[in-house]
């Protein structure tokens, strides 16, 4: 956990090694108050990973989900990151959705587009905003976006998986 005010990381995972708290100790710093939670642990997931595990993981987790519940509803944000229906318990889907929004920005502008998010503000509003106008996904498309997107990374056997825990 990052204690932003103090500059402080408090792990309780027996490790020494938390990158996802120290990128929230720089977007804090950066840009306090203004990111939506969304893009604040998604840029911290996708290059720290989360709960011990690198982000690819975490997509692997997620794109077994979709594929073993296709219907699921992905449309609410508050929903997908309070209820945790992938039976892991481990992390709530705003990490490996919010890396891959990231990632998907990156890919098409850099750090900028990254930062940009970033500053956009703090409402779901805000969020969207950013989703719509760095990679032309609307609000009601959001879920079949996620959806799409996470299928067409390639798979990643169970044992493979095992290598991605840091």
């Amino acid at each position: 956990m990052a204690d932003t005010y103090n500059q402080l990381i408090y792990a309780g995972n027996n490790s020494e090694y938390y990158p996802h708290e120290v990128v929230h100790l720089y977007t804090h710093a950066k840009f306090p108050r203004q990111s939506h939670h969304w893009a604040d642990e998604g840029i911290a997931a996708l290059i720290g990973g989360s709960t011990g595990y690198d982000i690819e993981w975490h997509w692997e987790k997620l794109r077994r989900f979709v594929l073993e519940n296709p219907d699921y509803k992905m449309d609410n944000l508050i929903d997908l990151q309070t209820n945790i229906p992938n039976g892991e318990f481990i992390t709530d889907f705003r990490y490996p959705i919010g890396a891959l929004i990231c990632q998907k920005i990156m890919e098409k502008e850099g750090m900028k587009g990254i930062f940009e998010a970033l500053q956009a503000g703090p409402s779901e509003e805000n969020y969207f905003e950013v989703v719509k106008q760095k990679l032309n996904v609307n609000k009601e498309d959001f879920g079949t976006y996620v959806k799409a997107e996470i299928l067409k990374m390639p798979p990643i056997s169970d044992e493979e998986l095992e290598s991605y825990k840091y």
